[in-house]
């Protein structure tokens, strides 16, 4: 079974910490592991805020997009702007950003340029497309099933109620 929601922003950055607590909501009611949800939001917040800075050029009167969508074992993210598209070979070059910091090289530690090298090391997998005025940058992340549920106690041999240690 899919869950879907699907969510239009302003394209201002005041506008990203209430996407950012909606995502998180959403990953948390569809049972995402909670060790991906910061992954996730990050992932998403990032996207959108380059679409702000760089497809909108921090006009605050356009629109973004998020299309969510919970699958069995995936969780999919289409993140839609009507702005000036991406370079392809920008996207491209994202991947093989290194991401590990210098200790002894300060500029190792730049807080910019990073985003898309992050969405591509967090997500499972990532495509841009941009056709007709409209970019889409989407992303998927595989999630884990759900462990088997454990045993109650006395149904285990080894269980504390055997008096084995």
């Amino acid at each position: 079974m899919s869950h879907r929601v699907s969510l239009g922003i302003d394209s201002r950055v005041e506008s990203v910490r209430f996407l950012r607590a909606a995502i998180r909501g959403l990953c948390d009611e569809a049972e995402v592991p909670a060790s991906l949800i910061s992954r996730v939001e990050l992932c998403v917040a990032e996207a959108v805020c380059n679409a702000i800075e760089h497809a909108y050029a921090r006009q605050t009167d356009r629109k973004i997009w998020v299309n969510w969508v919970r699958h069995d074992d995936t969780l999919a993210i289409r993140i839609s702007d009507c702005g000036q598209s991406m370079a392809t070979d920008l996207f491209a070059m994202a991947r093989d950003i290194r991401l590990e910091v210098d200790p002894d090289d300060p500029c190792s530690l730049r807080g910019r340029g990073r985003g898309l090298a992050l969405i591509h090391a967090f997500m499972t997998a990532v495509d841009y497309t941009s056709a007709d005025g409209l970019n889409h940058l989407d992303m998927r992340l595989a999630i884990p099933q759900s462990p088997q549920s454990l045993p109650s106690c006395g149904e285990d041999a080894d269980s504390p109620s055997s008096g084995t240690p």
